[in-house]
């Protein structure tokens, strides 16, 4: 697997075919870092699936029918998880995409592709930082965060 870099901040790691998206996603995970005030390095492993594969992950999982747009694995919230005590880095976990569920429901929002890909890799990313959507309040926080990450000069947010 490559090892992508931006600085000595940002670390994604890429399976798959998909690799015109490794800047922009580095970007993302830069800016999402800086604007959280992280201390440390991150890092990410990043799959894509298809859709039958991403129902089989979906099913056994989270016990959801059908494909979805993206699964993580946050890897700090695993009751096994202990940190090296000398690592350097922050390792978030792995993240599963199905591109073709987000052209999908980009479509089905009537948005471009690139918004709404860019729209589930940070809900992706914020989950692997420990971020969830299971309350009210929590839901806001969530998406507060992904409209400041993504629109920092629009005032959307």
């Amino acid at each position: 697997m490559p090892n992508n870099t931006i600085g000595s901040r940002v670390y994604l790691d890429m399976v798959g075919p998909h690799t015109e998206h490794a800047a922009c996603f580095k970007k993302i995970m830069a800016d999402t870092s800086r604007f959280l005030k992280l201390k440390e390095p991150i890092t990410i492993s990043l799959q894509f699936l298809n859709r039958p594969a991403m129902a089989r992950l979906n099913a056994a999982y989270r016990k959801k029918q059908g494909p979805t747009d993206t699964i993580t694995f946050a890897l700090e919230q695993s009751p096994e998880f202990i940190r090296p005590p000398k690592l350097d880095i922050r390792i978030l976990g792995d993240m599963y995409l199905c591109l073709p569920q987000i052209r999908e429901n980009a479509r089905k929002a009537g948005i471009p592709f690139d918004e709404e890909l860019h729209y589930v890799f940070v809900h992706g990313l914020l989950h692997l930082l420990g971020y969830d959507h299971e309350t009210d309040k929590g839901y806001q926080q969530m998406t507060g965060l992904m409209e400041k990450i993504l629109f920092p000069h629009d005032g959307r947010s």
